[in-house]
């Protein structure tokens, strides 16, 4: 098996600032919702809450798991390969992966409330996927988790679209940016293959899409607060 860069300092430091900023983008809208004057606008905020959280987990543990991995350091870099037969990588990957389908679960809980017309349908399937993850053994998960993300991913997408149909302007101008946020987020997911990883021979390379995401999702919580402010 081929060694290929792990990580750098670069990438951990690129990785740290990431996580920080969703972490915060997180918080931000947990506050929104707090804050909200009515049901359904805490609903939709607790619901992007969810999100966030869950993609923040989702990539701590992520963050965490590359020092499992099997490998050397060369200086500050760190050569190896992802080993999924080491139990405390599988384990701490899972535990990324599980954090992301509860959220999911739980954000559609909250859109649904506002969505009626679906009868939490999302949820119920969401709930599915969750369910699933967690009870086949380990050595399934691996080949199961891209199936399952993309059907959370799909449903998160069209429940979104959905809601702009619900949405005065002002909520309307954050679904939007939310998507183009979580479409961002999936380009860096599928970039973040270790294949992918490879071909562009550097492992940071998809962090930018992750920033990207990152900054989006919080100057659109911003400038909409400073906007309700005015």
């Amino acid at each position: 098996m081929t060694d290929i860069l792990i990580f750098d300092q670069l990438n951990r430091n690129l990785w740290t600032f990431t996580i920080t900023l969703l972490f915060v983008s997180t918080l931000i809208l947990l506050n929104r919702g707090r804050k909200s004057k009515n049901s359904q606008e805490s609903f939709f905020f607790f619901g992007l809450f969810a999100v966030f959280m869950g993609l923040t987990l989702q990539r701590f543990f992520f963050f965490i798991s590359d020092y499992f991995t099997t490998g050397y350091y060369v200086g500050d870099a760190y050569y190896g390969y992802y080993d999924i037969s080491d139990p405390v990588y599988t384990t701490l990957v899972a535990i990324g992966y599980l954090a992301f389908f509860i959220a999911m679960t739980l954000s559609f809980v909250m859109f649904e409330s506002i969505l009626k017309e679906t009868k939490y349908f999302f949820s119920f399937i969401s709930f599915i996927a969750l369910m699933t993850f967690l009870y086949v053994p380990i050595s399934y998960k691996v080949a199961l988790r891209y199936f399952l993300i993309i059907i959370d991913g799909t449903l998160l997408f069209v429940i979104l679209i959905r809601l702009l149909r619900f949405s005065d302007e002002r909520f309307q101008l954050i679904t939007k940016t939310m998507l183009i946020s979580l479409a961002l987020y999936v380009f860096g997911s599928i970039a973040d293959t270790g294949l992918l990883k490879e071909l562009a021979g550097s492992p940071s390379f998809p962090i930018l899409f992750f920033i990207a995401s990152a900054f989006i999702g919080l100057y659109t919580m911003v400038l909409n607060l400073d906007t309700e402010n005015t």
